[in-house]
């Protein structure tokens, strides 16, 4: 029973690492790809805010996904081995880290929607996007990060 306790840790180790890289690689998708949101035609600016979020949800499904995993396997280690502040503690961090995390991404889209929405054509709305995928690749890298800090320290 022991070993298989300390094979959850590690396991919960590994796949908080994986949710950091998922965080960072999903921002980093859409800085990269930010730029190209015109190919045929360009969202209208009612409805781009809401397709844009829509895709950063998409793109940061495989982070939560992995991050509540990695807290589900780090459950069992915690309580056999009497560390039940510790799952307290990282249960915490999930749930309002992540509540912030939402907070702080909802004011930017409402700062974009306040300064680049109007100049749609010219170019700062592109800038604004690129902008949105770096906000939310630390968003999502601190989220998990600070996640997987916690899987790791003693």
């Amino acid at each position: 029973m022991h070993k298989v306790v300390l094979v959850l840790h590690s396991i919960s180790r590994v796949l908080a690492i994986c949710a950091c890289i998922a965080g960072l690689g999903g921002g980093f998708v859409l800085a990269w790809l930010g730029g190209w949101n015109c190919f045929d035609s360009c969202p209208s600016p009612e409805t781009y805010p809401w397709e844009l979020a829509l895709i950063s949800g998409w793109l940061t499904i495989p982070c939560i996904a992995l991050e509540v995993l990695a807290l589900v396997t780090f459950v069992p280690y915690g309580v056999t081995t009497g560390q039940a502040g510790r799952v307290v503690r990282q249960t915490a961090v999930l749930l309002l880290g992540g509540l912030g995390s939402v907070a702080v991404l909802g004011a930017l889209m409402l700062l974009g929607r306040a300064t680049s929405w109007g100049n749609f054509g010219d170019g700062a709305m592109a800038a604004w996007v690129t902008f949105w995928g770096v906000a939310l690749m630390v968003v999502a890298g601190a989220w998990s990060g600070a996640l997987a800090y916690l899987e790791w320290s003693r």
